[in-house]
């Protein structure tokens, strides 16, 4: 593991802008060279909770900030559906708003195949919406 500028576990939204803003960095494992995921995300590890990958960590970073504003109520992280036959999937968040709407929500870079698929799914046979969030590099979101 590699640290560059680790990021605190707790700050102010200013702070968060800031950070955001100045390109800050966490905790992530791997190297350029080394492949880390199908994808060649790399991991990142931030107050004892692992992320599958930058965007990911970022898209929290982002709620934390949603959440200081008020927009957002709560979210949790990594929920399973389970597909039919015995497999499950586990979604990016699960989010509440704060107008106490519910929404799920998985960041991509990339929206295979298969997501598509299980996304179709997961659907039409428990009546939600999952929702694909582009991975964004410079920390930005347009979601709401």
């Amino acid at each position: 593991m590699r640290n560059a500028k680790a990021l605190p576990s707790e700050m102010t939204v200013e702070q968060l802008r800031e950070y955001l803003s100045g390109g800050g960095k966490a905790t992530w494992g791997g190297t350029r060279s080394e492949r880390t995921g199908k994808f060649n995300n790399k991991k990142v590890l931030h107050d004892g909770q692992t992320y599958d990958s930058m965007a990911e960590f970022k898209f929290k970073l982002y709620l934390d900030m949603l959440i200081a504003l008020g927009v957002v109520a709560w979210y949790t992280r990594q929920v399973a559906f389970w597909l039919p036959g015995g497999k499950k999937y586990k979604c990016d968040y699960l989010v509440v708003m704060a107008a106490g709407v519910t929404r799920i929500v998985d960041v991509k870079g990339v929206e295979t195949d298969v997501f598509k698929l299980k996304q179709s799914v997961i659907q039409s046979t428990h009546r939600v919406t999952i929702e694909a969030v582009p991975a964004e590099t410079d920390g930005r979101y347009t979601w709401r």
